[in-house]
Order: C-alpha cells, then structure tokens, then sequence
C-alpha cells in the first residue's frame, strides 16, 4: 500500500499549515479545506484514507460533516483536530463513530500517531478522557 491519501479540514490557516508540515513526511495531502461543506465535497471528490477535521467551522460543523460521510462513506477515516477537550464533545465524537480525537494543543505530538493508529484499525481519542472513562467504570 502506498502512502495514505488525507484531506485537512480546518478554517484556521496557521492550523492548517501546522498539520501539513507535521504529516507530509508520512502522508500524501490531496486536499485543505476551510469549512464543512467543503469537507464532504473533498472527501467524495478525492476518497481519502483519512479526514482530519476541525469541530468548529464555518457553514457546516465538523459533527454534522462526520455524521453524512460515516453514512455514506464509513471505510473513510475520521480524525477530530479540535480546541475542545470538554467530555460532552468527545462523547459526541465517539457516538458519531469519529475514529480519532486529538486536541490542538496536543498535535505536535499526537497528530501524527492518532493518524498511524487509525490506520492499523485502532481508535485513538485523548489519554486523559480514556483514563476518566476508566476511572468512571472501576468506580461504580
């Protein structure tokens, strides 16, 4: 198999440059985009491996782009790059069926091992939200 195909969707510019320096060592960037539209219609149009995709953006949300293209398009890889570390929006993610979730502040070091781990049929969602959910569980 060759490199991974990935579109970037994210409507903050530095954010997008940050991840394309990150990941074209180890990946084939075939799309950016700015909003959630544009997004689904990069997705359909290029068949990535994988989407990363900002939460919040302008037009369509990056919840509403992942529900039509886990639908319509589930072999497709979605990752979340996102600002928001609160519970409800991971909880939000993984009830969608998003496969990844890194927060922004963590890219520069877990970018690109969510995107590998994806790639080996794994999830990959934040360290501190997986040891709360087990903390949780033990606890009851």
């Amino acid at each position: 198999m060759g490199r991974p195909r990935v579109i970037l969707a994210d409507d903050y510019e530095p954010a997008q440059r940050m991840c394309r320096e990150l990941l074209e060592p180890d990946f084939d960037i075939v799309a950016a985009v700015g909003d959630g539209e544009a997004a689904v219609q990069a997705v359909k149009a290029h068949h990535p491996d994988l989407l990363v995709l900002d939460v919040s953006m302008p037009l369509r949300d990056g919840f509403s782009a992942a529900r039509q293209l886990k639908e319509e398009m589930p072999h497709v890889k979605i990752l979340f790059l996102s600002m928001h570390a609160e519970p409800a929006y991971l909880r939000e993610a993984a009830r969608i069926g998003v496969d990844g979730y890194v927060i922004k502040r963590n890219a520069l070091i877990e970018l690109r091992v969510g995107l590998r781990r994806l790639m080996e049929g794994n999830r990959y969602y934040p360290q501190e939200q997986s040891a709360r959910s087990s903390n949780a569980a033990t606890s009851r």
